[in-house]
């Protein structure tokens, strides 16, 4: 059985609660999740092909967008920075943070301008560490099934999110039953049971549940 993994936070029989409260609110009528992301944003800082010396940061905007990135190995000094780049509206942008030593913390700060404006705004800093030595420790995480349908919780959802990020994890595996995008509506709403997903569908599924990722896969 594939189960979330929820480190830290409430006891295993208050989230049974919860869930179950989840289920039988879902029983009574629908329940839709909208995007935890607003405009600009479609997806928010991802970051992920963590080498020994560089490491990918995937943005998406509702707009086109100038971006770049700057990041160096003390919090605050940013030592290099990656050339300004358009984000095509609607279209996953790949920026890659380069020159890096292994096994090393890096901290990074993403810029982004809107169209027609010359003036960057500058996002929180987060932080990565580059790819480990082969034999060396790490720590990972697995979940599974977020589902975000009828008889999902977002708030338990945030909550184990929260706690994998608190466990300062060097990556996350998810091993299933993520989009449903087989099965359900933008809206979330099961779909002539589950034969007719429509591209409208599976964007907007896909860009709700990355929404959630959000909330971690800035700093793996």
């Amino acid at each position: 059985m594939k189960r979330f993994m929820l480190g830290r936070g409430p006891t295993r029989a208050a989230l049974a609660l919860a869930g179950l409260l989840a289920f039988c609110a879902g029983a009574a009528g629908q329940v839709t999740f909208p995007s935890l992301n607003s405009s600009p944003w479609l997806g928010q800082e991802m970051l992920g092909s963590v080498e020994s010396d560089s490491v990918t940061l995937n943005v998406v905007f509702d707009q086109n967008t100038q971006v770049y990135a700057e990041y160096g190995a003390a919090s605050g000094s940013y030592t290099a920075a990656t050339a300004p780049q358009t984000a095509t509206a609607g279209t996953p942008l790949n920026i890659v943070l380069g020159s890096l030593q292994p096994n090393t913390r890096y901290y990074y700060r993403l810029h982004y301008a809107l169209a027609g404006s010359s003036a960057f705004t500058a996002r929180a800093e987060h932080s990565f560490v580059t790819q480990r030595p082969r034999g060396g420790s790490f720590t990972f995480l697995l979940q599974a099934d977020p589902h975000m349908d009828a008889n999902s919780s977002s708030g338990v959802y945030k909550l184990t999110l929260a706690n994998e990020l608190a466990d300062n994890p060097d990556f996350m595996i998810d091993v299933g039953d993520t989009m449903l995008t087989d099965k359900l509506s933008a809206a979330g709403v099961p779909v002539d049971s589950g034969a007719s997903p429509t591209a409208a569908g599976v964007l907007a599924r896909t860009q709700l549940l990355r929404s959630y990722y959000d909330l971690t896969t800035h700093c793996p």
